[in-house]
């Protein structure tokens, strides 16, 4: 009895939860439908006077409808507006047009998929999104709506019940709470929009206006959007620094884990403070759940110049085709900073391309070019050095190709004296380029001595990290996208890292989620920039990785190491992450590109603990044997 007594209760509630919905909606009257001329006339003009209008049903399988919205006086500046995704409507106050899908596209407008805001979740939202029409008085709105006959007002317009969210609950969390008022502008991927910002973290209260948009290529089409955002004023908070930021939904990863150990990982392998740190999110007044926001590269990359010079760059390298920097259908470097590209990057990165397939394929033999005769200036040259140096001819071969380098690449400093010793000396040039470069004269160790003449224009180590984090997590965009490289005091380095959501097995594609094989020399390897395999087939460079990685291994990347890691970040977010999942139903869901879904949030950190064990055992029987 007492069963049943609690279903009738719990339908009669429903009843009235519909009920109120519904009343809302006495606030709409449908006006007229009137022509598609006098419609487009309107539009065009940004005004209309629906006093004057006909009233036109002569077109049966579309129609212009005039549809009034009373306003309550008891309204603020805003009123949201549930409408059907799809649907062109342009709503005027005033006679005058003050808002429009066209020119407003609401940041969620992008997505296919059912997602609800902090509303009422039942029918008579779904398949809407939520508009934030400005309001310039109390007097009605008129809504031009282009609608099927078929469907009724009430289908395509509604008044959804916001739920905010207690701020309060959020700051308990111990996390970072971003609160953007963006004062009825809508985002997207195109321009900035102005908006207020409110950061609250430990008592901290720090306000500033700010500039916001969408981010993402492939990722724009998620519900869950990333931004970019841009603080007028610089802040630092713990050593991180609120300037210019990316705020990462971190949609497809429901571990939440995956950046922020890429971070951590990388931020204790070069001996720097993290550059992402957890936060929650509220645009104006929608709580948007748990985000990560991150340093954006340019930002890191300026802390690191400890002087302006006008020779320092960041490149970000993003689709290919990938060919020498001045070639023009070079697609696959971009200018991270400056925005006025400097003269000297096209050059430098033809010699950077050029360096790395010298300085690391010169001394395997299968690269140096054969003469084709034996009095010819190239062979006489080889000659001369093995009767100087006693070198073998082989690797006489290669020293004169490297002169010949040092001799083309007058750009760079550090061998400007050799050159003018070089030209000089007249007949004896390589005798006096060689004495300089004294490194390349080790007769027992020539090969080792050459990778110190390329330390001079690269930083191994950050390369050697680098590669040494991509393949530990299985990064299947690792190498060729969003892989940024430094230019500072004439030297390449790796001093930041970026987007490693589809990494530690989570995709399907490209055998992300096998903990076999290797990025860099798998599938994905003929999409990669050439120098990343310059690199890899190096036999040299490889004991290097190994050495390093063995070093790794017994600090930093060991399992106890990295257990410690994972369940520090866990417990840090642990306490929001129903509160996330509440907005964002997205648990046990088949979401791409994941090759695994679970029933609990539990069980996605469980699979990304147990792969990163079965990869290191596998990376240990190709590194560490």
């Amino acid at each position: 009895m007492k069963y049943r007594i609690y279903i009738v209760m719990f339908i009669i509630t429903l009843i009235v939860i519909y009920a109120l919905d519904f009343t809302k909606n006495h606030r709409i009257r449908e006006v007229k439908n009137i022509s598609y001329q006098d419609a487009k006339n309107a539009i065009d003009n940004r005004y209309l006077n629906h006093i004057n209008l006909k009233n036109d049903n002569s077109n049966s399988n579309m129609l212009y409808t005039i549809v009034k919205i009373e306003i309550d006086k008891t309204n603020s500046s805003i009123l949201d507006l549930a409408v059907k995704e799809g649907s062109t409507f342009y709503v005027f106050q005033n006679h005058h047009l003050t808002y429009s899908q066209d020119q407003r596209q609401y940041y969620k407008s992008f997505s296919n998929q059912k997602d609800y805001y902090n509303v009422i979740d039942v029918k008579l939202w779904q398949e809407k999104k939520i508009h934030r029409i400005p309001l310039h008085s109390h007097d009605p709105l008129y809504i031009l709506i282009q609608r099927d006959p078929n469907h009724t007002i009430s289908r395509l317009l509604a008044f959804p019940r916001i739920i905010q969210k207690d701020i309060q609950n959020l700051v308990a969390t111990n996390l970072p709470v971003i609160k953007i008022n963006t004062h009825s502008n809508s985002l997207d991927t195109s321009r900035y929009q102005f908006a207020s910002t409110d950061f609250i973290f430990n008592q901290l209260s720090y306000s500033s206006f700010s500039k916001i948009k969408i981010r993402g290529n492939s990722s724009v089409v998620a519900p869950k959007k990333k931004f970019n955002i841009i603080f007028r004023e610089e802040n630092n908070v713990d050593g991180f620094t609120l300037k210019k930021n990316v705020l990462i939904s971190s949609h497809i990863d429901r571990s939440f884990i995956r950046n922020k150990l890429a971070d951590n990982l990388f931020s204790q392998f070069v001996g720097r403070e993290p550059s992402i740190m957890y936060t929650h999110l509220i645009i104006n007044d929608f709580y948007e759940g748990l985000y990560l926001l991150a340093e954006h590269p340019e930002q890191q990359f300026q802390k690191l110049l400890h002087h302006i010079d006008t020779s320092c760059f960041l490149l970000q390298i993003d689709r290919g085709p990938f060919d020498f920097y001045g070639n023009a259908s070079q697609l696959g470097y971009k200018c991270e900073y400056p925005n006025n590209l400097p003269s000297n990057i096209a050059n430098t990165l033809d010699w950077f391309e050029h360096n790395i397939n010298i300085q690391y394929n010169w001394f395997e033999h299968n690269t140096v070019p054969s003469a084709t005769h034996p009095t010819d200036p190239f062979n006489m040259r080889v000659d001369y050095i093995v009767n100087r140096f006693g070198l073998s001819t082989q690797d006489s071969k290669h020293v004169v190709e490297k002169a010949d380098y040092i001799m083309g690449h007058s750009n760079h400093t550090w061998i400007q004296s050799i050159k003018a010793k070089a030209i000089n000396a007249g007949n004896t040039f390589y005798e006096q380029a060689l004495e300089d470069a004294n490194w390349l004269i080790n007769q027992d160790n020539v090969k080792e001595n050459i990778l110190k003449f390329e330390d001079h224009s690269i930083d191994i180590g950050s390369f050697i990290d680098l590669i040494i984090l991509n393949e530990f997590s299985k990064n299947i965009d690792g190498y060729r996208l969003s892989t940024y490289l430094s230019y500072i005091d004439n030297r390449f380095s790796v001093d930041m890292i970026w987007d490693f959501d589809l990494a530690w097995g989570l995709s399907k594609d490209n055998n992300g989620f096998d903990y076999e094989g290797f990025v860099i020399s798998g599938e994905m390897s003929q999409f990669l920039p050439p120098f990343w395999i310059e690199l890899w087939n190096n036999t040299v460079f490889q004991e290097k990785i190994k050495k390093r990685y063995i070093e790794l291994r017994l600090s930093i990347l060991s399992n106890k190491e990295i257990e410690k890691n994972i369940n520090m970040i866990y417990s840090q977010i642990n306490p929001s992450i129903n509160e996330n999942f509440e907005r964002w139903k997205i648990i046990n869901e088949d979401i791409w590109p994941n090759k695994f879904h679970f029933s609990s949030y539990e069980g996605e950190v469980l699979y990304l603990k147990e792969w990163i064990l079965k990869r290191l055992e596998w990376l240990d029987m190709q590194w560490n044997n």
